[in-house]
């Protein structure tokens, strides 16, 4: 099974497991299921929507992708590397839009 240590929902990271080499990855899936999840409050109709579905949903679609990004960020803060900072450059566009 492929890991992916920047999407763990463990409250402890495994720092030692969040290496540059996982980032790409890592954010394409986080990227595609805040997309997936952004598709089904798009599909709702005017009369379907609760606050639960469309606000709360919303607000939820974008937590994967603020805690994998903040691990990034701590780690860019804390142990800063070439292959890091790499990484980080190379996805920020995708995170960005």
């Amino acid at each position: 099974m492929k890991s992916h240590p920047f999407l763990s929902k463990n409250s402890n990271p495994k720092w030692s497991a969040l290496l540059p080499q996982h980032i790409a990855e890592d954010f394409k899936i986080a990227l595609k299921n805040a997309e997936v999840q952004l598709e089904s409050i798009r599909q709702l109709t005017e009369a379907s929507t609760t606050f639960e579905n469309t606000i709360k949903a919303l607000e939820s679609t974008s937590l994967e992708l603020n805690q994998a990004w903040g691990l990034v960020l701590h780690l860019d803060s804390v142990c800063n590397s070439a292959d890091l900072r790499k990484a980080h450059n190379e996805i920020l566009p995708e995170i960005t839009a």
